[in-house]
């Protein structure tokens, strides 16, 4: 499902649920886990979404994460 683009910067707030809430399941806590447990690990998340398209969230982690 697309994030639209003011919703961008919040995604990975606690408890931040999107406009899209009515179509999608969940209590807003997965994203900022994630987030949480990637940079833990030194790594990096990000997301891009382009409306009525895409989303696409991106993972970087180096190999001192492994």
């Amino acid at each position: 499902l697309p994030i639209y683009e003011k919703e961008i910067e919040s995604v990975f707030n606690p408890f931040y649920r999107g406009a899209n809430q009515s179509v999608a399941s969940g209590n807003g806590i997965g994203l900022s886990l994630t987030q949480k447990i990637i940079v833990l690990h030194q790594g990096e998340i990000s997301v891009k979404s382009i409306p009525n398209e895409q989303t696409v969230f991106t993972i970087l982690l180096t190999s001192e994460a492994f």
